[in-house]
């Protein structure tokens, strides 16, 4: 009985992230409506399997820790786009960082 393996490659996500307010002034504000765009690709060789997308420090704002995004082939990009409504007080300035993760633990650069 002979057996095969087949070597597979290592997946490399990127993530680029954008948030759109919903009255286009550049300001978060309390109860207002945003839509969280985020891109995650593939860059490596291999699949990336059940991709989850991490928002760091985005809890006092309402937003969410985590968006499943699924698996990844090689060379594919994936864009979820998520409306949120923010808390109903929101003040003072904000850092995210935004970073993809595989279930194998291979993640992006936080952004």
């Amino acid at each position: 009985m002979e057996a095969s393996l087949k070597a597979q490659g290592i997946p490399k996500l990127s993530v680029e992230a954008t948030i759109e307010d919903e009255n286009n002034d550049g300001i978060l504000e309390g109860r207002e409506k945003i839509t969280l765009k985020v891109k995650v690709k593939n860059q490596g060789s291999g699949i990336a399997r059940s991709v989850v997308v991490k928002i760091k420090n985005g809890e006092k704002l309402g937003l969410p820790n985590h968006i499943y995004v699924g698996d990844i082939l090689p060379g594919e990009e994936k864009t979820i786009e998520k409306v949120i409504k923010l808390k109903d007080k929101i003040a003072g300035n904000y850092t995210l960082e935004v970073y993809a993760e595989s279930q194998k633990g291979f993640m992006s650069e936080a952004k």
